[in-house]
């Protein structure tokens, strides 16, 4: 049985604006723009000389001095370039993997991608490989699952690193709530675990559903589904 879902038709050129504005350190003022939603804990700001990260209620502030963060915090780490290697921060500041990876992006169920001489591959938490790097490119996980790159074609893999669903599609997205974005003839659709299209491809851009609706595009007007 197809599942139904609602669709959101979002412009993907504007998530969140966020006004420049002075904050206080106990050094100096930093001008502050460029917000970003990270998550439930956190809004990411970057500035000249520091990263900066608010709670949601803005009762209270974590100042890094780095400017180098590459990525958003979660499940506690986040990760960092310095002197050109990739390594992760807690939500302390300290380094608890220390930069050894050519790229590296944030955690998602217990693992992250990163990249060691062109091929990526997953570390867990301790900083240990748990999938050996031999991918074009690779996404996170979500529901066990994630996407990777193997010759110019996206397939997914669980957390063991075998390819579990093979589609030749050319880009596909992450699956949430057992669907998952993917491009067919330019054209973006979702499909459910069996590979089976369950809305057809009709949108010039598609993300993952979140709690029933997806943010997709189409000739960049904003709409309801």
């Amino acid at each position: 049985m197809k599942q139904i879902k609602k669709i959101i038709i979002l412009s993907f050129t504007l998530l969140l604006n966020c006004e420049t504005e002075q904050i206080k350190d106990e050094s100096e003022n930093i001008n502050i723009s460029n917000c970003e939603y990270v998550n439930q804990d956190y809004e990411l700001i970057d500035g000249v000389n520091y990263i900066v990260y608010y709670n949601n209620n803005k009762s209270s502030k974590i100042v890094f001095r780095y400017n180098n963060i590459t990525g958003s915090f979660n499940e506690g780490l986040a990760p960092v370039s310095i002197n050109g290697k990739y390594g992760y921060i807690d939500n302390t500041g300290e380094i608890v993997i220390k930069p050894q990876f050519d790229r590296a992006s944030m955690f998602n169920e217990g693992l992250a991608p990163v990249s060691i001489n062109g091929k990526w591959g997953y570390i867990d938490k301790a900083g240990k490989i748990a999938i050996k790097p031999k991918f074009d490119n690779a996404n996170g996980f979500n529901e066990g699952l994630a996407v990777v790159e193997i010759k110019d074609k996206d397939k997914y893999i669980d957390k063991t690193g075998n390819i579990v669903i093979n589609p030749q599609f050319r880009f596909s997205g992450s699956f949430n709530e057992g669907l998952a974005p993917v491009s067919i003839n330019d054209k973006w659709g979702y499909i459910d675990k069996t590979v089976e299209i369950v809305i057809k491809p009709q949108f010039d851009r598609a993300s993952m559903f979140n709690e029933g609706l997806a943010p997709v595009s189409i000739n960049s007007l904003m709409t309801e589904k």
